[in-house]
């Protein structure tokens, strides 16, 4: 187990995180875990038939600033963000 923050992350709500496909935010300091944690539900993901997506804060925070100042914020975000839920809900 994991602690972090608010949540803990354990084996089981892995499982259930994956089951739901919902997204999940990993914040804590360098060297913690993050990416093993990341790796981890991707790989659960995968194993699930769900198509993870992977993506450092830094490189988010550049993407939706090239979005934005291409007027293609709002496209962005449906496609990387709604889009993907509802298609992982289908």
């Amino acid at each position: 187990m994991i602690q972090g923050g608010e949540h803990a992350v354990s084996a089981s709500n892995i499982e259930t995180t994956v089951l739901v496909a919902e997204n999940v935010v990993l914040l804590r300091p360098s060297g913690v875990g993050k990416t093993h944690v990341a790796s981890a539900l991707a790989l659960k993901a995968t194993q699930a038939g769900i198509k993870p997506r992977f993506i450092t804060a830094a490189d988010l925070m550049l993407q939706l600033a090239l979005a934005r100042t291409q007027g293609r914020l709002t496209q962005y975000l449906n496609r990387a963000v709604i889009g993907a839920a509802v298609a992982r809900h289908r």
